[in-house]
């Protein structure tokens, strides 16, 4: 089963646009490996802006998820996931990690099977 998933960064048009190019030419595409990384920095940015908070990290990790599984990358996905949900416990903040559980169970729907 493939489908859209929805972003919902701080930069939206932003995102969807390199998840396109993500998509179409691939991280090893070296254009789009340095405007995922100027991506990524400039959304840490506004993270460390915002005060570094646990929420805010989680966020940004879900949104760089949001950006993989629009781009039909899965395994990055849920792999950005799985490791925000281990940061969310470690921090002990539950609820944040209940909202990772939450995004991973909607891209694992979205996952294709074989």
């Amino acid at each position: 089963m493939t489908g859209k998933f929805e972003i919902y960064a701080t930069t939206p048009d932003k995102a969807k646009k390199l998840a396109e190019e993500l998509k179409n030419r691939g991280v090893e595409n070296v254009e789009v490996k340095s405007e995922l990384e100027a991506w990524a920095k400039e959304q840490e940015h506004k993270v460390e802006e915002g005060g570094g908070t646990p929420e805010l990290r989680i966020a940004f990790e879900i949104d760089r998820a949001r950006l993989y599984a629009a781009a039909d990358r899965y395994d990055e996905a849920l792999e950005t996931l799985e490791w925000a949900r281990y940061a969310a416990l470690q921090e002990g903040r539950l609820e944040l990690a209940a909202m990772v559980d939450e995004e991973i169970n909607s891209i694992i729907g979205l996952t294709p099977t074989e």
